[in-house]
């Protein structure tokens, strides 16, 4: 089971008062929960993919440039799609969360590239698929932080609990403790 719980850090620094800190820390993360994560209604997502209600899916158009200024939930019972030269930058603090099974279809020339916006310290993206394949062909990830909504995830590209497959990709310039976290 997962738990978000606040934890107290206190330490002492020789030349300096004590010093208290309250922080957000995910400790765990369950089998098949989102973390807590609240979707985002249809209306925001569909402000930047597409979506097609009989196979529950949203996506990108070839070659689509998205400038993504919300932190994105995509639901359980959805699945998202990043066409082939799809282009998406976030803005600062900005993340993707995506609950459902996750499909990156670039290829040799025609990269899928996520990163943040001009300097933008972005907070990456969060995969809990539920055991739902995750298919990753072509992808630059460039930057992320790992931060998604104030919790801390140990990669800027966190997978968790799912069918894994990466080919032929980069993730770099992340400012996490690792580029790609992948867990169960």
């Amino acid at each position: 089971m997962n738990s978000v719980i606040k934890v107290s850090f206190i330490y002492r620094d020789l030349n300096q008062p004590l010093i208290s800190k309250t922080s957000k820390v995910s400790y765990s993360y369950g089998k098949s929960d989102s973390l807590g994560f609240k979707n985002s209604n249809l209306a925001k997502i569909l402000k930047y993919f597409k979506l097609d209600s009989r196979s529950k899916t949203f996506s990108s158009d070839n070659n689509e440039i998205l400038d993504i200024s919300e932190t994105l939930i995509i639901p359980e019972d959805y699945s998202l799609l990043l066409s082939s030269g799809t282009k998406i930058t976030f803005g600062s603090g900005v993340g993707l969360v995506v609950k459902g099974s996750l499909q990156v279809e670039g290829g040799k020339g025609q990269v899928v590239s996520l990163s943040g916006r001009g300097n933008a310290e972005w907070g990456g993206v969060l995969v809990i698929p539920n055991q739902q394949p995750v298919e990753i062909n072509y992808l630059l990830m460039d930057g992320g932080s790992g931060i998604i909504n104030g919790l801390y995830h140990r990669g800027a590209f966190t997978v968790n609990n799912a069918h894994v497959s990466i080919n032929n990709s980069i993730f770099q310039n992340n400012n996490s403790e690792d580029a790609l976290n992948l867990v169960q």
